[in-house]
């Protein structure tokens, strides 16, 4: 069975030249683009290995290679991260029991020839090649002359961007209305203009404090990068959840997912179950539809829903359920996931006999994330724990700094919020090293700004935990006097006017702004960036332009045709795209079939349609599915 997903609605595959590898014994085939473990999983090979000491089954889980679930022995080596490494023609690649042999000829150290170490000297050094550590390197780079290097461990630039399909919240400024995918090609071309000197597929193994350098490993040569100053944007990793049977092959941490069908262009499997509906779990449900998966189900512990709004009411306009006060109690299956038993629970509580087994051959952890600080501690930084921000933290101020004062973080590394601040704190941190190396009062003004941009992102109720947490990393309270968590239930409001309604799924405080812009007239406002928006009828033409630029999906337009019909402007991002004249099947916002419609044209360029709908049914409308599909 080829697992590989052909069609999609926003991607499309440069798979490379096709490759034959020896897998045990036997031929399979691959692309240039796989690495060893997603090329695996496309030919339904699930199981990658066995724990040395219980010897269960394991199999792909972060993606990243910052897990130990993958390791593989491939053309003789062992214990190499298979997710990383490349696939090509004629490897050999074996799956290994309990701790493998080393031989001799393994025991090489890389060095330069003649067992000389090449030395690299900058004024800043940044560890991290993501949103964070790229905005840090643009910032030093736009008003200063300082040498600047950029390390990261990956091919590409671009860190957790390059998989997220979905498009950025926030403003203009920050790429808002965008798409992840965009951002990083964005972000690399400015790179590229620069005199940044980009290190990639590079490791960092350790900071000497002896000589205050890194000491890193690059085109399988060692390698030494000293710097005056060091941004460390190291981003963070998955949290694991505790229920039985987790290290099955077939669980996936929400990025691990993202990475193999987005990036790789692989779908493990059909019929998927994702712990957390925070925003990663609820985009990550919306980008499976995408590519294929056929049915998909959210468990979430508590009795809300952890993120936006806008994201849990596109997917529930497919029908996709969110179980609240569930979660999960067992996976199910021998070497690979066949179910999954979820449980309701009562303040926390497992209810007794509330268990029901779900039909599921995948099972996906949405819960969260910790920062990697594990170069920090090892360079010396102070930690500690401060659950709001991620858990274990680094010590630093408000500027970014650590106990080391050579040493700044920003991103995920510091907290774990969303890709927007990560980008602010990134381009703070920059212009705090340029400040401390090329002092200009410019860079004042400018970080200050940049400043206050960062504190209307974190001025809404979603960001309420990290202002408790900063307040406590900080020395004082961040949060409101109550301590409640104020983030507003999700709902609809519409705007009537000169025969046409505008339907705003939007009404939480969400640092987003995209539909301000796309208004030619002026029609929507907003008081500050995280308020909802308002709209103007009198002001407003029914062009639609809101409605293809809104990142939430969460704008409707409806025109009444005065003939018993109403002409409907929705967001569709899905595969097939419907074509002009084609019925189909109308849905509500809950995913319920309604009725029958007719699509009237389809911009696919814009992910927008219009579809006839009769009046009695106008104003349900949320969403189509083909007339094959119902």
């Amino acid at each position: 069975m080829d697992r590989r997903i052909w069609n999609h609605p926003l991607l499309s595959f440069e798979r490379g030249k096709e490759v034959t590898f020896n897998f045990e014994g036997r031929p399979l085939n691959g692309y240039e683009s796989e690495d060893v473990a997603s090329c695996l999983i496309a030919n339904d090979q699930n199981v990658l290995g066995w724990s040395k000491n219980l010897d269960r089954s394991r199999g792909y889980f972060c993606g990243i290679g910052k897990c130990s679930s993958c390791l593989m022995t491939i053309d003789g080596i062992p214990n190499v991260r298979s997710c990383t490494t490349p696939v090509k023609e004629g490897m050999i690649v074996e799956r290994q029991h309990g701790n493998p042999k080393v031989t001799q000829e393994m025991e090489h150290i890389p060095q330069s020839p003649n067992g000389e170490i090449k030395e690299l000297t900058y004024d800043v050094i940044i560890v991290g090649g993501g949103i964070s550590g790229i905005s840090a390197a643009l910032g030093i780079s736009a008003f200063t002359p300082l040498k600047v290097a950029l390390v990261d461990d990956s091919p590409h630039l671009g860190g957790q961007l390059l998989k997220q399909t979905h498009k950025f919240f926030g403003s203009s400024e920050e790429y808002a209305g965008s798409r992840g995918t965009e951002i990083a090609k964005i972000l690399s071309c400015e790179i590229a203009k620069t005199d940044v000197d980009v290190h990639l597929d590079c490791q960092v193994l350790g900071y000497y404090d002896s000589g205050g350098y890194l000491l890193v490993l690059e085109d399988e040569k060692l390698a030494i990068l000293r710097g005056r100053r060091y941004i460390v944007a190291t981003g963070a990793y998955e949290n694991m959840l505790l229920f039985e049977s987790n290290d099955l092959p077939g669980i996936f941490g929400a990025g691990g997912l993202q990475t193999i069908m987005n990036l790789k262009g692989v779908l493990p499997g059909r019929k998927a179950l994702i712990v957390g509906s925070g925003n990663v779990g609820l985009i990550l449900a919306y980008q499976m539809l995408q590519a294929g998966v056929e049915k998909v189900t959210i468990v979430e512990a508590m009795g809300k829903v952890g993120g936006y709004g806008v994201h849990s009411q596109k997917i529930e306009r497919f029908g996709v359920p969110i179980l609240l006060n569930h979660t999960i109690k067992r996976a199910i299956g021998k070497d690979r996931v066949e179910g999954a038993e979820i449980v309701a629970l009562d303040k926390g509580a497992e209810v007794p006999g509330s268990e029901r087994v779900l039909d599921a051959d995948m099972i996906c952890l949405a819960v969260g994330l910790t920062p990697d600080v594990r170069l920090l501690q090892q360079m010396g930084c102070e930690c500690r724990f401060i659950k709001e921000l991620g858990g274990w933290i680094v010590n630093h101020d408000r500027e970014g700094r650590t106990s080391m004062k050579n040493v700044l973080i920003s991103g995920d590394a510091s907290s774990i919020e969303e890709a927007t601040t990560a980008m602010l704190e990134g381009k703070i941190s920059g212009l705090r090293v340029a400040m401390d190396l090329s002092p200009d009062a410019n860079l004042l003004g400018e970080i200050e700004r940049l400043e206050t941009r960062l504190g209307e992102f974190r001025s809404g109720p979603f960001s309420e935990k990290i202002r408790a947490g900063m307040g406590d990393l900080f020395g004082r309270g961040e949060t409101d006097e109550n301590g409640d968590d104020r983030r507003e239930e999700a709902f609809e409001r519409s705007y009537e006017g000169g025969g046409r309604t505008i339907v705003l799924a939007c009404s939480q405080s969400i640092p987003c702004d995209p539909c301000v812009d796309a208004c030619p007239k002026g029609a929507i406002t907003k008081d500050s960036l995280t308020s909802p928006p308002e709209v103007d009828m009198e002001k407003c033409s029914g062009c639609g332009l809101c409605v293809s630029e809104c990142p939430g999906l969460a704008i409707f337009l409806v025109r009444d045709l005065r003939d018993g019909r109403s002409l409907i402007t929705l967001p569709y991002e899905m595969y097939p795209f419907p074509e002009a004249g084609e019925k189909v099947i109308l849905l509500d916002r809950n995913g319920k079939k309604i009725g029958f419609g007719e699509i009237k044209s389809s911009l696919k360029e814009k992910f927008l349609i219009r579809v006839f709908a009769p009046n009695s049914l106008a104003h349900r409308v949320r969403n189509i599915m083909g007339v094959q599909d119902g």
